[in-house]
C-alpha cells in the first residue's frame, strides 16, 4: 500500500470512494474533513463504574458527583435537541481544589466515538484520558448534529460551505461545561477547547463569539475563514495552531478546503491575526523539535509567541510534510490512510503537545 503515498490531487477521491465503501461496510462512513478509521486496536478504557455505557434523562443536569472515568453517551438538552457526549471524570481529587477542563471535538464525518477509540479504531485524542487521570483534568467529548450531507458536523465560521449544520453549537459548547461545573470541582477560570479539522474550525468559533469562556484554544488542521458568518473576535485568548504543509484538504498556504467546505486564510495569516487580536508582538522562537521517526516522511517546528501574559501566548506547529492527519506516537495510521489524507507525524504526541500548551493559561 506504500505506493498511496504518491496519489496526486486527481486521484485522492476516487482513494476516499474506495476507503469511505470499505469502512462504510463496518457501519462507518466517512468524509475528507474527517479521516477514516482505522484498523482496531485493544481498547482498555472505562465505561461507567458498572462497565456499561450510561445514560440520564435528558431534561436533567447529566452529571453526577460519583460518576468518574470514562462515561458514555449522555445527553445535555439545548435548544430543544438532545445532545450527545462523553466525558472523563478524573478521581482522586482534593478536597477545596478546582481542576481544569479540556473539551475535544471531532471532525465532519467523526463522532465523540471515533475521537476516543471506542470502536476499537486508532485514535491520537484517546491518548487525552491517559493524560486525564495522571494530571487530574476533566474531558468533554461533545457530538456534532445530522449536517445536510448526513454526516455529524459543526456550525464553525465558514459562510461558504454548505455541509454544516446551522445549530447553535456555540450555546451547546458552552452551557455544556458551564453544567459541569454544577457538578464537578471545576476551575471555571482553565476551561480549553480543542478538535480536528471541522473540530478545530469550531474551536475557533469559540474563541472568536465566545471567548470570555475558555482561557486557551487548540485548533487542529484548521484557520480562519475568508467568507466568515462570526463576529469579530475582541477577546484575548491564548491559541495553539497545528497543521501540516501538505495537507490536500486544508490547505496550509489557504484556499478552498477540499469538496467545497469554504475558503480559509493561510496558516500563518492566522497565526498573525490572532497575534494582533492578542497584542502579542513577540520576537518568534523557533524550535526543530527532535525527529525521532525518521521514517514519518515528516519533521516538527514549533514557534512560539511569548506574550505579555499567558492568555496573550501564541504558539504554531507546523508539521513540514505533514497531511491532514493528527500527529501521534502511540496511535499510528497505516500506510492505506495516510496515502489517502497525507503523512502522519510520530515525533510527536498531539494531546501531550497540546496539554503542555493548555495547562498553565487561567483567564
Amino acid at each position: 500500500m506504500l505506493y498511496l503515498k504518491s496519489l496526486n490531487r486527481s486521484n485522492l477521491m476516487l482513494a476516499l470512494t474506495l476507503a469511505t465503501g470499505l469502512v462504510a461496510c463496518g457501519g462507518a462512513e466517512h468524509t475528507p474533513d474527517e479521516p477514516v478509521e482505522e484498523p482496531p486496536i485493544d481498547a482498555d478504557m472505562e465505561t461507567g463504574d458498572d462497565g456499561q455505557d450510561a445514560g440520564v434523562p435528558s431534561d436533567e443536569n447529566p452529571f453526577s458527583p460519583e460518576l468518574t472515568g470514562l462515561q458514555t453517551n449522555f445527553e445535555f438538552m439545548h435548544d430543544g435537541l438532545a445532545r450527545k457526549f462523553h466525558f472523563y471524570a478524573p478521581e482522586g481529587l482534593i478536597d477545596g481544589e478546582a481542576y481544569p477542563l479540556v473539551m475535544l471535538m471531532h471532525g465532519h464525518g467523526g463522532s465523540s466515538d471515533q475521537m476516543l477509540g471506542l470502536s476499537g479504531m486508532k485514535a491520537p485524542y484517546r491518548i487525552w484520558l491517559d493524560i486525564a487521570e495522571q494530571e487530574k483534568v476533566f474531558i468533554l467529548v461533545p457530538e456534532g448534529v445530522i449536517s445536510p450531507d448526513d454526516k455529524l458536523g459543526w456550525n464553525d465560521c465558514r459562510a461558504d460551505t454548505v455541509t454544516n449544520p446551522s445549530t447553535d453549537d456555540v450555546g451547546f459548547l458552552v452551557g455544556l461545561p458551564e453544567a459541569m461545573a454544577d457538578v464537578y470541582p471545576i476551575d471555571e477560570n482553565r476551561v480549553y477547547a480543542s478538535g480536528t479539522s471541522n473540530g478545530g474550525h469550531m474551536s475557533l468559533r469559540l474563541a472568536i463569539e465566545a471567548g470570555e469562556h475558555f482561557a486557551a484554544v487548540a485548533p487542529l488542521l484548521a484557520a480562519l475563514p475568508t467568507d466568515s458568518k462570526c463576529s469579530e473576535p475582541d477577546t484575548q485568548v491564548a491559541f495553539m495552531l497545528i497543521n501540516g504543509t501538505n495537507d490536500e484538504i486544508m490547505p496550509y498556504d489557504g484556499g478552498q478546503v477540499a469538496e467545497g467546505r469554504g475558503g480559509v486564510f493561510s496558516t500563518l495569516d492566522t497565526i498573525a491575526t490572532w497575534r494582533t487580536l492578542n497584542q502579542n508582538t513577540a520576537e518568534a522562537s523557533v524550535e526543530n523539535l527532535p525527529d525521532i521517526n525518521t521514517e514519518d516522511e515528516s519533521t516538527v517546528v514549533r514557534t512560539d509567541y511569548a506574550g505579555p501574559t499567558k492568555l496573550q501566548d501564541v504558539t504554531l506547529v507546523t508539521i513540514s510534510g505533514g497531511g491532514h492527519t493528527v500527529p501521534s506516537i502511540e496511535e499510528q495510521y497505516s500506510n492505506f490512510y495516510e496515502g489517502i489524507v497525507g503523512t502522519q507525524n510520530h515525533d510527536v504526541e498531539m494531546a501531550g503537545l497540546v496539554w503542555g500548551f493548555l495547562k498553565d493559561k487561567s483567564r
